[in-house]
């Protein structure tokens, strides 16, 4: 009985997930253009997001700058989504599973041997959630540090293309 319950939550949640997933990936479906350039003996296509900007001159550097605050908005929500609110909920519950896990107590007598055992498998367990959070995050630190950077750098010229678009 209680399996079955444990299956339709894990439907449902996997729906929701593919849920959030579409929802999340959806917008560039709008915004990607293929662009075109002949060269000449090779025609050159790329994909690119055309978001719209805010152009702004600064005259004393003669320079004219974009700002594109729905891309930035996007990215930001991507790396919540993708990074920030991930780890968060790993955090949590890993805290709660190592909390458990070391208040929890064998029932009956325990011998000291038992014991040690029992002691050196929860460091064990322990052990491996911090090696996974920490695997996650050395993985995805990279990418969002780099989305961030190119939204919230300081200056950003005229269609300047990004690798993660």
């Amino acid at each position: 009985m209680k399996a079955h319950i444990i299956e339709r939550r894990a439907c449902h949640s996997l729906v929701v997930i593919w849920m959030i997933s579409i929802i999340v990936g959806a917008p560039l479906l709008y915004i990607r253009q293929v662009n075109e350039r002949h060269w000449k003996d090779h025609v050159e296509r790329w994909c690119d997001g055309e978001w719209p900007s805010v152009q702004y001159d600064v005259s004393a550097e003669n320079k004219t700058l974009y700002y594109r605050p729905a891309r930035v908005a996007y990215w930001t929500f991507v790396s919540l989504m993708l990074f920030i609110i991930p780890i968060l909920a790993m955090f949590g519950a890993y805290c709660g599973i190592m909390k458990t896990l070391w208040s929890a107590r064998a029932p009956g007598e325990r011998l000291k041997g038992e014991i040690k055992v029992q002691t050196k498998m929860k460091r064990k367990v322990v052990i491996m959630l911090v090696f996974i959070l920490t695997i996650f995050t050395v993985c995805w630190v990279p990418l969002i540090v780099t989305i961030l950077y190119a939204e919230y750098r300081p200056e950003q010229t005229e269609r300047v293309s990004t690798w993660y678009q």
